[in-house]
């Protein structure tokens, strides 16, 4: 932190921090390719305990926002499942921000489309990665969680478990509930309202997909969510029920869009990790 006078100056220095972290190792900045031959980046963490020859199993982050981008820095969720044993690595799927307007715009009309194919490549770029021992999961929160449960319906064979947060998986059924923010950034991104873009809303109504996924899925929500909000849970959870297909379910009754409750969030992530050891194993030696 640092204090510079209101009329200019040399700025003065006020705390210090380690700028490295005990037992914390950065990513490895990658790229891979996806399903078009589109490059995309991503930030891969391994679990500092890899011994040599041991495999471990994968998981794919997808950020939240739709049209922000993961940044590296101290992304604690990401090094504590890698302590845990999990490779990760968070992509910056094809739609965000950082890497020009033509990159960006790739999304608009086509919402949790050609962007959960991302995610499918980079699971598939995983399984190349020799300590990787084949199983990979998915989860992000917000759009990500929406991602999430795309991906794994589009993309059924890529992925062995998925745990989508905070999500919006229908539009169609959910629009006229969202908060003012969440209504612009739809509209926006889907060219229109569902009357006027039909076509359009089909792409992001993941609700209609769910017949084809076979991971297992763990959903977590918010139910005073008003940016994404309980409706979403609620249709998803109705149509794996009505499909006769077996998901696992959380809500939090005092909790919005952004879990605020440490409790929460720690239960939210504790949850995480014991799902995805169950169904994707741990690290072995060969």
């Amino acid at each position: 932190m640092y204090a510079l006078d209101l009329i200019g100056g040399v700025p003065q220095r006020l705390t210090s921090f380690a700028p490295v972290w005990r037992s914390v190792e950065p990513p490895e900045e990658i790229a891979y390719s996806s399903f078009d031959g589109l490059r995309i980046q991503g930030f891969l963490y391994r679990p500092p305990q890899l011994a040599e020859g041991a495999s471990c199993p994968a998981l794919v982050q997808v950020h939240g926002g739709g049209t922000n981008s993961y940044q590296q820095g101290l992304n604690l969720t990401e090094q504590y499942l890698a302590s845990k044993g999990f490779v990760v690595l968070a992509i910056n799927y094809r739609g965000g921000s950082g890497f020009g307007r033509e990159f960006q715009d790739l999304s608009v009309e086509d919402w949790l489309w050609d962007q959960a194919r991302d995610a499918g490549a980079a699971a598939d770029f995983l399984r190349t990665l020799s300590y990787v021992n084949g199983k990979v999961g998915i989860y992000g929160g917000s759009y990500g969680g929406s991602m999430s449960l795309s991906a794994v319906s589009l993309t059924p064979d890529r992925f062995d478990a998925a745990v989508p947060m905070r999500g919006a998986y229908s539009k169609l059924n959910t629009l006229e509930y969202t908060d003012r923010l969440g209504k612009i950034f739809s509209v926006t991104g889907h060219g229109g309202t569902p009357e006027e873009r039909p076509d359009t809303y089909a792409k992001s109504h993941v609700v209609s997909r769910i017949a084809d996924i076979t991971a297992p899925v763990l959903l977590m929500h918010g139910e005073l969510d008003r940016r994404v909000p309980i409706q979403n849970f609620e249709h998803a959870v109705a149509e794996f029920e009505r499909l006769g297909k077996s998901v696992e379910v959380k809500t939090y009754p005092d909790e919005a869009h952004g879990f605020r409750n440490p409790d929460n969030r720690v239960d939210t992530y504790s949850r995480l990790e014991e799902f995805f050891t169950r169904h994707l194993g741990g690290c072995a030696a060969d």
